[in-house]
């Protein structure tokens, strides 16, 4: 009987350890999907930011008499003084004053940029209109 219950004990020894291991992987996956999750989030409104106001600078400038290729020229322009990174992959007139603008960026991710089929979620693309500010 003194033996069963050492065998009985025996098995249970390093299961709280392995529990808390448990865990701390887990916890640490959920705070690597909350930190990609806030890049992309935060990547997401700075492009829409940039691209809303890139169309304002083109819709301005056709407003001023420049052509279409000339305004999408002074929005790229804009959107480079803003931020690099940033990649304008579309521009047009949508109405007589108004232009819309798409643009992409790579997020800044621990995680997603670098998992082959995640990496479409860090690339994040916008598309904005605006028409020529009042200012």
């Amino acid at each position: 009987m003194k033996g069963d219950v050492r065998v009985l004990h025996h098995d249970e020894r390093g299961l709280v350890g392995k529990f808390i291991v448990g865990w701390l992987i887990i916890v640490a996956v959920i705070g690597l999907a909350a930190v990609d999750f806030t890049s992309i989030a935060f990547t997401t409104f700075r492009l829409s930011d940039i691209a809303a106001s890139a169309a304002s600078e083109a819709a301005s400038q056709f407003n001023r008499g420049a052509n279409q290729t000339r305004a999408c020229q002074a929005a790229e322009r804009s959107i480079l003084d803003q931020d690099e990174a940033v990649r304008m992959v579309g521009c047009r007139r949508v109405e007589a004053d108004r232009f819309s603008l798409t643009v992409r960026k790579q997020a800044s991710t621990l995680i997603v940029n670098k998992v082959g089929f995640l990496e479409s979620y860090g690339r994040v693309t916008r598309t904005e209109s605006a028409a020529p500010s009042a200012v």
